[in-house]
Formats: structure tokens, sequence, C-alpha cells
């Protein structure tokens, strides 16, 4: 017995959790069947919106990742049960189906713990990003990149399923999600002080759904005169916004969308004139704006009586505590001389008419170096700036107290220092005070201004170690003497240049050049010469090439150029033009005039190799041929001939 007792809150918890996600993967299956029943309209691929992604990211978002089962269950049994997927295709589906609503309810959860997304703008933007976004993101990334493989799909052509699926996923969430979590929650009771009556809100509710009604299932074609009435629902839905509870507010919103989707399936309704399918994407986009609108005007509403609230009480608050410090001061003079004396702070007290000082305790007299009692004192000769005295004396007429107010004032001695001014009204039959505390900050300021300084030079640090960044990164990849590329950087890039176009099933040209004689250049006119020649060259190939073109310095007197998406004809013919242009190509140096030929070794990938390595290699073996056969010509890599350059 006591095993039982001990074990039955853990057997209840389980049982609880299991008829959680039973209850779920059913909902999950019934939203999905509705789709495939009613909205699987064959041109709206993939639907014109998936209402099961709304069950998901709710029950993601309220119980967890632990959910994950029945969304994996429930989109298998619809895309495999419903749709007729292949096994493959309704697993890979339904991975993705789950991934995003889980991760993505992992990551606002992250930032937002438990608190729901309907009562500050900011957490309805996390709710729609991190939210919506990732969720329908994830999920339409796996089905677009299914459909791509199905039907081969390749760029703007591929992109466009994704899109699709993103829409109709984030249409789903938008609907269902909220009203799903709102039925859940115990809503916040922000409403009741501004709610309206119960007549007054069944009136609006019904008179919405009757016109909702008539839109989407009675208006007979409706042609292009009516596209933008569904619009004119968002007025009632707005004021529901304002006056009721939002679960109510969005459980009309959804009782719109059943009847705007009902039309849109059945050809009926404001967007029956351009096809089911059309109907259908029209509706679920008019969806979308609906639900967006709701959550972020429900937000700052919600934000605002939120705000209205804590205001009314702190000024309930500060009202008591000002009539209580008025009566204190009233009925002791005595007992506030002896706490302002001994107040940690400058404390001063003065009329408000003609700013006549008539109390400062002894840290005032210390801050502005004078003493009350000698001389009249007024509390004009303290302020740097008259018209700053106005607006402070402005200021507390309209809210009759100053929190921290920064002005400039200025001591007996004519010293300019900076201070916060917190002043309240003391009312009186016989006249209006004022009693002011002050604080300087002077020394703050200074402080304040030093860091700004710091923070600036730091910012231009920052600025120069980034321009030294690039420059070192660009020396790393760059040969110094031809401002070419370096065979690092081809070594790195060269693998990424082919996989790419071996899987879009393209070729690639190599071209291998080798100055000829260059070593005869060296001894006869020195290595100055040799690399003046070099420089040369190099700014000869970095302008004759496209951008999409590799040029490097392959080593010593060797360049390497890899043409991507050249086919063998125009670069065998590319090649021998460099050739011919390259012997009549003058190069100054030395007092002297050089003229230099090329050998050149062309290879193709994939017909010659389709790893880097082998091509290359390929390349090399073929300028060694064309250096064999006579300098100054073309050799095509596997052809025993040198094509020679007119």
């Amino acid at each position: 017995m006591p095993i039982h007792l001990s074990c039955s809150p853990c057997l209840s918890r389980w049982l609880a959790r299991r008829l959680q996600t039973l209850v779920y993967l059913l909902l999950y299956c019934l939203a999905g069947a509705v789709v495939y029943r009613f909205l699987g309209v064959a041109d709206a691929f993939p639907a014109a919106i998936w209402l099961p992604s709304g069950v998901a990211l709710a029950a993601c978002l309220w119980f967890g990742s632990r959910m994950w089962l029945a969304v994996f269950a429930g989109s298998l049994f619809v895309n495999y049960g419903l749709f007729d997927a292949p096994l493959d295709s309704a697993l890979g589906l339904s991975a993705s189906n789950t991934l995003g609503p889980v991760l993505a309810a992992a990551l606002y959860r992250h930032q937002q713990a438990d608190r729901l997304p309907f009562y500050r703008i900011v957490d309805t933007v996390r709710f729609l990003v991190l939210g919506v976004g990732v969720s329908s993101t994830l999920s339409a990334l796996g089905g677009a990149l299914l459909f791509d493989q199905l039907h081969h799909t390749t760029g703007q052509e591929g992109f466009m399923p994704f899109v699709r699926w993103w829409l109709c996923d984030a249409a789903g969430a938008l609907v269902l999600t909220p009203i799903l979590l709102l039925c859940l929650s115990r809503e916040q009771d922000h409403y009741r002080r501004h709610q309206a009556a119960l007549p007054e809100s069944l009136t609006v509710a019904l008179g919405t759904l009757c016109a909702a009604g008539w839109m989407f299932l009675s208006l007979p074609q409706a042609g292009q005169a009516y596209p933008a009435l569904p619009a004119l629902l968002l007025l009632p839905l707005l004021w529901m916004v304002g006056r009721v509870p939002l679960r109510a507010a969005h459980g009309l919103a959804l009782g719109v969308a059943t009847l705007a989707l009902a039309g849109a399936a059945s050809g009926r309704g404001v967007f029956s004139p351009w096809g089911t399918a059309q109907a259908l994407g029209n509706t679920s986009m008019t969806l979308m704006a609906q639900s967006i609108t709701l959550l972020v005007i429900g937000a700052l509403v919600a934000e605002r009586r939120i705000s209205e609230e804590r205001l009314r009480q702190a000024n309930q608050t500060l009202e008591r505590k000002v009539r209580e410090r008025t009566q204190q001061l009233l009925d002791s003079e005595a007992r506030f001389r002896l706490m302002a004396d001994a107040a940690p702070f400058p404390l001063v007290m003065n009329t408000l008419s003609d700013g006549r000082l008539l109390y400062a305790n002894p840290k005032a007299e210390a801050l502005f170096r004078s003493t009350l009692g000698q001389t009249p004192l007024n509390v004009l000769d303290f302020y740097v700036c008259q018209e700053e005295r106005s607006a402070v004396v402005e200021t507390l007429l309209r809210a009759g107290a100053i929190a921290d107010r920064e002005v400039r004032l200025r001591d007996s001695d004519g010293r300019a220092f900076w201070a916060h001014v917190s002043c309240s009204l003391v009312r009186t039959e016989q006249a209006v005070y004022v009693i002011s505390g002050i604080n300087d900050v002077t020394e703050r300021k200074a402080l304040e201004y030093s860091l700004q300084t710091a923070n600036e030079a730091l910012r231009r640090q920052v600025n120069e170690i980034e321009s030294l960044q690039h420059g070192l990164r660009e020396q790393a990849v760059r040969d110094p003497l031809t401002g070419l590329f370096n065979r690092r950087y081809l070594d790195d890039t060269l693998p990424r240049v082919l996989a790419h176009m071996r899987a879009l099933d393209r070729p690639v040209a190599v071209l291998m050049l080798d100055a000829d004689h260059f070593k005869r250049i060296n001894d006869t006119w020195g290595h100055k010469s040799g690399d003046a020649v070099l420089a040369a060259i190099g700014r000869y190939l970095a302008q004759r090439f496209r951008t999409s073109d590799i040029v490097c310095r392959y080593g010593g007197e060797e360049f390497l150029i890899v043409m991507p998406d050249s086919d063998p004809v125009a670069a065998e013919n590319k090649a021998r033009t460099l050739c011919r242009e390259l012997r009549r190509l003058p190069i100054d140096t030395a007092g002297q005039t050089l003229h230099v030929t090329l050998s050149i070794g062309v290879a193709f990938a994939p017909t010659h190799g389709e790893e880097a390595e082998a091509v290359v290699q390929a390349a090399d073996l073929a300028l060694y041929a064309a250096k064999r056969a006579g300098r100054d010509c073309v050799v095509v890599a596997g052809t025993a001939a040198c094509q020679p350059s007119v």
C-alpha cells in the first residue's frame, strides 16, 4: 500500500502527459483531415493554408519539446495516410514538420520563459519571428528540398516551392496558434476596467459573423470590384480587441477565418472569380494580415492598459505620500528642520511666486558657499540660465513635482556646476512653497565625458585594427609581386569551384602558363628585370579575364588560370590569343624593351579529372609538352599536337 501511494502521483502525471499527447495527435490529424478534405486543391501546392502547423506550434509552445512525438506521428499520418505521399517523402516531411515547431518553441521559451506573446509588443514580435518565422522556415525548407529532389528544380524555379510552403505554414500558425494558446491559458485581467457589456459584445460578434458569411458565402460573382471588402472586417475585430478579452477576439477571428476558407473552397464569395486555388491563396494572405494585425494591436492595447494601471497605482501612491508629507510639514516645522538638517544631501525651500529662499540645510550652504541668515537670498541668483528656472517653475505648476532634472547652477563665488534637482510643491493657505533636493553631478559629467572620449579613441583603434586585419587577409591570399592570387588561395578555392561546377554539370578549363626562357632574362638583365617581366605579365593577365575566373601566380614564372563554365573551344582560343598578344607586348625595364613568349598547357574538368590535383597535373603535363614542342604554343591535355598562335 505505501508503494501504491508513492507511485500514484507519478502514474497520474504520466497518464496526464500521455493523454495530452494523444489529444494533440488527434487534433493534428483532424486539422490535416480538414485541409485534405476541404482545402487540398491541386493547383494550390502544397496547400493554401496548412492548419496542422498552428496545432504543432501551439502544442510545443505550451507543453515543450515533449510533444514532438504527437507532431511527428500526426504529420506522418496526414502525409502518408491522407495525401498518399511515398513513405520516404512522408518521413522527411514529418521530420521537418516536427523540427520546425520544436526548435521555434525552444527558442521562444528560452527568450520569454512561460510568458504568452499577447501582452507586450516585444513578445509579439518575438513570437512572429522566433515562433511563426522559424517554424515555418524549417518546415518549408524540408518540404521544398524534397520537392526539388523529386522534380529536379533549380534556381528561381526551385525557390518558389519554398516560398509557397512557407506561406501556407505561416498562415496556419497565425490562424490557429493564438486561439489555442489563449484557450489553454488563464488570460491576464487587464480588461475588466474597460470591458464592454455582454449584449454589446454579442451584437458586434454576431454582426461580424453575418457580414463575413455574406462576403464569403453569399456574395454572387464578386468580380474585380470587391477584393478589398474583407478589410472592413478588421474594424469590428479591432473593436473586440479593445473591449473584450483576447480569447474572445481571437475566437471571433477564427470564426471569420472558417467562413472565409469555406467560401474560398466552395468557389463562392469575394475571391471566387479567380478560381478555387487563387481564392484560397487570397484568403490565406488575408487571414495572415488579419492575425498579425490582431496580435500587434492586442499587444499594444494590453501594454497600454498595464501601463495605465501601473501609472494609476503610482499616482495614487504619490498623491498619498505628498498629502502625508504636506501634513507633516504643516503640523511640525521643528520636526522638518531637524530632519532636513540631518539630510545627507543639500535641501532648500523657497516660495514659488518670487523665489525667495526660506531654508537651506548645512549641506546646501556648503554647496553654494553662502549662509542664509546673513543676507536675503533668491533662488534666481543660483541659476546660470534664467530661462531654465522658468521652465522648472512651469513644470512644477503643471505636474506638481520634478524628479532628477539636470540643470546648470552656480555658487555665490560664481563657480558653475551641473546638478540634479528634485522638487515638490507644498501648498498652504498662505502661499505655495517649493522643496528642492540638489545633487552635484559635476564629477559624474566629467567622468561621462572622459568615458565618451575613451570610447571614441577605442572605436578609432578598432577601426584601425579592422583595416589592418583586412590588409593581412589580402596579403595572405595575394602574390606581392604581381597582385594576383597566390597558390595558397588556389589550393583552397579550386576544389570548391570544381565541386560546384560538377554539381551544375558544367565544364571548367585550367590553363597553365610559363614564361619562355625566363632564366635567360634573369641571367642577362638581372632579377629586377625578371620581376618587372613577371609584374607586367600579371597586370596583363588580370585585365584579360572575367571576374568569375581565377588568375593565380602558381610559382616562379608559372601562372595558372581557372575558367569556370568555359567550353574547350573557347578556352583553347583564349590561350592562343594570350600567346599572340603577349608576344607583342613591350616590357620596359632597365632601359631596355623586352618581349617574352608563353607556353600554355590546357586541361578540362571533368574530361581530364574531377579532382583539383588531377586537373592541375594534366595541365602541367600539357605545358611541358608545349615546352618540348618548341615553346610559344598551346597544347591541350591528351593531344600530342602543339597549336601555334598566329
